[in-house]
């Protein structure tokens, strides 16, 4: 999970300072300092999208909420082989895993799936992470 960190010469930020709001940190946590709270430079420095341009086509524009934390535990990662609710009988693997953000604290996680077992054999779907159930390898 990636926290960012608005930092610049008139909101200096120590170490000490992020270990007490955000810690403390399990392994896959890490910190990004950003220079600017606009959404679109964060979801670019993140990955989530390749450039501030595309971030900001897809409607991530202006500041980010000050104070806002929002925790995700996805329960499935790429490359997880899943079953949707259950049904062993089909099987697919996790190709992305994204998280929606419609505002007003609406966010949705789902994940895109290729299908490897069942008639869907080979076809894309996107789910809700919460209708995927992890299979054991």
């Amino acid at each position: 999970m990636l926290h960012f960190v608005v930092t610049n010469d008139q909101n200096p930020v120590s170490d000490e300072d992020i270990e007490l709001v955000f810690g403390p940190f399990d392994g896959d946590e890490e910190i990004v300092r950003v220079q600017s709270d606009d959404l679109a430079a964060m979801a670019a420095d993140a990955g989530v999208f390749p450039s501030r341009g595309q971030a900001r086509k897809n409607g991530l524009e202006g500041p980010a909420p000050h104070g806002c934390m929002v925790r995700v535990n996805n329960t499935v990662e790429k490359g997880d082989t899943v079953c949707y609710k259950g049904n062993r009988s089909e099987l697919a693997v996790v190709g992305k895993v994204q998280s929606i953000d419609y505002g007003q604290g609406r966010i949705l996680h789902k994940a895109m799936v290729v299908w490897i077992t069942g008639p869907r054999v080979g076809r894309k779907q996107l789910f809700d992470h919460r209708d995927l159930v992890k299979v054991e390898k």
